[in-house]
């Protein structure tokens, strides 16, 4: 059910927002090293959920009773899910690298953040072969059902055979992955977060109070720096709430269910959902804490749908011009069609009072004048 209904909006919003989002950042006069991690973070809220749609997708009847989409989903579902994990963890750590970028810009104005290398990745692939699908046809082929399990498992207690064997080394694989997932992909950078930005207040309090000590008559200048700073620590304050609230419970959860339960309960799979959904809304969040906090970003994006609106709108009116056009030649052509029918309709009927009859000779129409005989 919560596939069915919050899915939808956070997968139209994310995708609407960071789509308008991009096309304010790629700009040629908004091309900068912020602004490009703000680029990378918007495409990489897109791409988890373009790989999350096929399991919303599958909460529905219509796909849900379609043995054609079950068949493909049960192929396509752990690598699609392996994706969006892998997206996720790097929006993750996109958003801990803009919060340095800030904090770097603010203490260093004139150091230039370094570049960043992406090295071992392997811990986050674990994804792509720790569960495996099994496809079981049932009512005389008819009809197909899809059981997804983690490979380290016992399939026969689910009264299936599994299609191999894993090893001690494979499974320790596994749930060291797990674990280390949770801890650099999730739980490490949410603290990093916080921490920089509670640096950044800091760091934001200290350059106000010098410059109210040093300019003690700068009049309405010190309440302009006392307001900036206000907006700063409660745009800073929701940045580190939502994304502690809507990343951290996952993490939590995979590490109850890897360290303390196994978690094969109705009720642990409710609660993974709920976790998920949280991921997704602040995925969705991110456009607007982000990036519609600044008056500058918002009065350029404004600006670009005012131009896209404009364009849109002359394409129309272009389009209806035109339609008009076609419509008005093709009134005159049928007036003047309907003129010339007229005519001869008119010298048709004069003929015939004439006394003229139209006779069929050999297959072709000729006038023969016939005298009438008194």
């Amino acid at each position: 059910i919560l596939f069915q209904t919050a899915f939808p909006i956070q997968f139209a919003v994310t995708i609407i927002g960071n789509t308008l989002t991009l096309s304010v950042l790629l700009k040629q006069s908004m091309r900068n090293r912020a602004n490009h991690l703000l680029a990378a973070l918007a495409l990489a809220d897109i791409a988890v959920f373009i790989f999350m749609l096929p399991t919303s997708l599958s909460a529905s009847q219509r796909f849900y009773e379609s043995t054609t989409f079950r068949t493909i989903f049960a192929h396509i579902k752990t690598h699609f899910a392996a994706l969006a994990n892998w997206f996720s963890c790097a929006a993750i750590w996109i958003v801990l690298a803009v919060s340095a970028e800030r904090l770097l810009i603010i203490k260093f104005p004139f150091r230039s953040l370094k570049q960043y290398h992406v090295r071992a990745f392997s811990i986050f692939l674990y994804h792509h072969f720790s569960y495996r699908c099994a496809v079981l046809w049932v009512c005389n082929m008819t009809q197909v059902y899809v059981k997804c399990l983690p490979v380290t498992w016992n399939w026969t207690e689910f009264g299936l055979v599994p299609y191999y064997q894993p090893s001690n080394q494979f499974i320790f694989y596994i749930n060291i992955s797990v674990i280390a997932n949770a801890f650099i992909g999730v739980i490490i950078p949410v603290f990093i977060v916080a921490f920089l930005n509670v640096y950044l207040i800091r760091l934001l309090q200290i350059r106000t109070q010098k410059a109210k000590n040093e300019e003690a008559s700068l009049g309405p200048a010190s309440g302009n720096f006392c307001e900036q700073e206000r907006k700063m620590t409660i745009t800073i304050a929701a940045i580190v709430s939502c994304f502690t609230i809507t990343q951290l419970p996952s993490a939590i959860l995979f590490l109850y269910e890897k360290i303390i339960s196994d978690a094969k309960t109705e009720t642990f799979a409710k609660i993974s959902c709920i976790t998920n959904s949280l991921v997704l809304t602040g995925k969705m969040l991110n456009v607007v804490l982000f990036c519609l906090t600044s008056a500058t970003f918002r009065r350029k994006l404004f600006s670009t749908i005012r131009i896209w609106y404009r364009k849109c709108t002359c394409r129309q009116k272009k389009y209806l011009r035109h339609i008009n056009n076609l419509n008005r030649s093709a009134t005159q052509k049928s007036s003047l069609f309907s003129t010339i029918s007229f005519q001869n309709q008119k010298s048709h009927r004069y003929s015939n009072n004439r006394g003229w009859s139209l006779t069929k000779v050999n297959d072709k129409s000729e006038f023969i004048p016939v005298t009438n005989r008194r």
